[in-house]
């Protein structure tokens, strides 16, 4: 990196999301855009340690719960060199839900293509540069169960760090109901930050920076002040998925207004009676 540090993020290596200890810029690049399934973080708490103690300096981009770790492994005496970044995050999903639904429908997890869980403000399984999981322009699935929160970890919906007070030197995510709401559908992201070391890391950046409210902020981002709510129909969408009933049938029960409204619309799609 330009600084001479190493990022530690997470990207998609095979079939599965890792997260892995770099300055290669390439990896990076694999690293960007959301990703809405639980990660892996085997051996990264070590690896960054590791780094910290050779006298390098460290950022660490991941989960609240993921960033309180490793803060709490590193311990003290290395902070210094950590830098943190967390995510405003509404839940995570287990990688198995993820995984079928994608056999379901024909599709995979490879070193091949990198799987994208969005464009901006379209919400929809895409492999980078290539075609959609199912048509342009209609939510998939499992956007849909990941939107309304059915297949969440169970102890995201009690998490500790869904709120104000955060344990990063950066909070990134979706700018919502802020004063810039007009050029949300362009891209941009909420940047909160929490410490000198925060303000040093976005001052060695290019990026565009206007000032917000932080109340409307945090007024308009749930899980700046609480975890996301339990579905009354979450119990039942996992049971039936420990018991192997497809996904798609799973999400259509749970969500049925909602599968029929992006059926509808892959209807009229197919007919060219819409534009996607």
């Amino acid at each position: 990196m330009a600084s001479n540090g190493l990022v530690c993020s997470c990207a998609q290596e095979g079939g599965e999301f890792r997260f892995h200890l770099t300055s290669d810029a390439d990896y990076l690049r694999r690293a960007q855009g959301s990703k809405y399934v639980k990660s892996n973080p085997l051996g990264a708490y070590r690896e960054v340690r590791e780094a910290l103690q050779g006298g390098q300096r460290v950022l660490f981009i991941g989960l609240p719960c993921q960033v309180a770790a490793m803060r709490n492994f590193v311990g003290s005496r290395l902070a210094d060199s950590l830098y943190t970044i967390d995510l405003i995050c509404h839940g995570s999903p287990s990688p198995k839900v993820l995984s079928r639904f994608l056999e379901e429908t024909g599709n995979n997890l490879s070193n091949e293509l990198i799987l994208d869980f969005r464009k901006k403000v379209q919400f929809q399984l895409r492999y980078r540069g290539a075609e959609t999981v199912g048509r342009t322009g209609v939510r998939d699935r499992y956007s849909i169960a990941f939107l309304s929160g059915l297949p969440y970890t169970e102890g995201c919906y009690s998490c500790r760090y869904a709120k104000g007070d955060r344990v990063s030197d950066i909070t990134l995510g979706d700018s919502w109901g802020s004063e810039l709401s007009d050029e949300v559908a362009n891209g941009i992201s909420l940047a909160l930050v929490q410490t000198d070391k925060g303000r040093e890391l976005l001052e060695m950046t290019d990026l565009e920076l206007l000032p917000v409210d932080p109340g409307l902020a945090v007024a308009n981002n749930e899980q700046l002040q609480r975890p996301s709510t339990k579905p009354i129909e979450r119990n039942t969408f996992m049971d039936g998925f420990r018991n192997g009933v497809r996904v798609n049938r799973l999400v259509l029960r749970a969500r049925p207004k909602d599968c029929a409204k992006y059926l509808v619309k892959d209807i009229l799609l197919a007919l060219g009676l819409l534009r996607g």
